[in-house]
């Protein structure tokens, strides 16, 4: 998945930040979040390796709460 075919909105258009986003593989919603240790941690990992980030995006894929508690068919 690429992070431009997510079709969520920016939820924070005001200002930028380091898109964190939380992706059910079951029915398709997309919940975006901003944790700062999370940036913090993918910043220190691109430096240590000589890499300035440009707009580190995170896409973590399992069930969102709604899903996961629909019973079993």
């Amino acid at each position: 998945m690429v992070s431009s075919d997510l079709g969520a909105e920016n939820t924070h258009p005001d200002h930028p930040h380091a898109s964190q986003f939380l992706i059910c593989d079951d029915c398709g919603e997309v919940t975006e979040f901003e944790d700062a240790s999370v940036a913090e941690s993918l910043r220190a990992a691109g430096q240590a390796r000589g890499f300035r980030n440009k707009g580190p995006i995170v896409e973590v894929l399992g069930t969102c709460a709604r899903c996961d508690a629909k019973p079993d068919e």
